[in-house]
Formats: C-alpha cells, sequence, structure tokens
C-alpha cells in the first residue's frame, strides 16, 4: 500500500536501520586497527543554510572525546588507532560518530571516512625514520642544532664552524 499524500502522518516516526556490515568483517581479527576521516571545514563553520555554523574545533575535540572513550588513541591529525579490537568492533565505531551533535553535522560534512588494519606493528614507522631512528641513523645534511637528538653524532657545519640557525 502506497503511503498517504504529503508523507506518513505527524505520529509517524520514520526509523533508520542502518546496513549490517559485510560477513567478512565478523571474522577480522582482534588486532591493532584505525580509523581515519575528513571532513569539509566549510561545510562545519559556514552558516546556514550552507553550512551548520559551527567551529570545527568543537566538532573535532567531540569526535576525539567519543573515539577516546572507546580507547582509540590520537596517532596524528584526524587518524586514530586502537589496539585489541576487533574489526567489527572498529566498523561500529566508525558508523557510530554520525551521533556527533548537532545531529547530521558528521554525515554531511564528511567527504572521507576509512578503517584500517595494522597488522604488524613494524607497518608504523615514525620511530625507525624519525632522525637517530634505524633507518635516520645520522645527519644527512645540515640540521638545525635543537632538531638532533643528543645520540645522533653531529659537527660544526665543514666551511664554516661558527654557522648556525
Amino acid at each position: 500500500m502506497p503511503p498517504p499524500p504529503g508523507g506518513p502522518g505527524p505520529n509517524v516516526q520514520v526509523v533508520q536501520a542502518p546496513m549490517p556490515p559485510a560477513a567478512f568483517m565478523f571474522f577480522m581479527p582482534i588486532d591493532e586497527w584505525g580509523l581515519t576521516f575528513d571532513l569539509s571545514t566549510r561545510i562545519m563553520q559556514d552558516p546556514p543554510p550552507n553550512g551548520w555554523g559551527v567551529n570545527r574545533s568543537t566538532i573535532y575535540s567531540r569526535i576525539a572525546r567519543r573515539l577516546q572513550r572507546q580507547g582509540f588513541y590520537h596517532a596524528q591529525y584526524s587518524v586514530y588507532n586502537c589496539q585489541n579490537i576487533s574489526g567489527l568492533a572498529v566498523y561500529h565505531y566508525m558508523c557510530n560518530l554520525r551521533v556527533i551533535e548537532p545531529a547530521g553535522i558528521f554525515s554531511t560534512a564528511v567527504s572521507r571516512l576509512q578503517m584500517f588494519h595494522i597488522d604488524h606493528h613494524t607497518m608504523i614507522a615514525t620511530n625507525e625514520v624519525r632522525l637517530g631512528g634505524n633507518m635516520a641513523t645520522h645527519l644527512t645534511g645540515t640540521t638545525p642544532a635543537n632538531l638532533v637528538p643528543n645520540h645522533v653524532p653531529s659537527a660544526p657545519h665543514p666551511l664554516d664552524p661558527s654557522w648556525c640557525w
């Protein structure tokens, strides 16, 4: 039977039933997982009717608090990781970002949302690449003195020993 003209009546609420995750999500391992997202600053900050008129830092703070309550840590920018969690749980938390207030802001401002699996901790290479790590054991050029860790050998500039930044 088609709905009545003009929509469902005033006492009827539309219930949204989210789509279940793909079946393979139920078999993803408990491991380290991450979420990353991009949000449109204009949609969040522009005044209505083209935007929400909300400061973007407010929304990012709400997202951060929500994810941190679920055990995620802030890895960088809009990247949050969580250890010892199932892929299904990450999918659930990712989808629940839609409840960030004001209602509807996340769904309209999100331009990219992804979850990812880090199946081996060596895939996080920050400490290896950072100066002083296994892949950056020495200076490769003139570097400001206060950026050189104490355990990395350094020497004065070869052409001008009094030179500094």
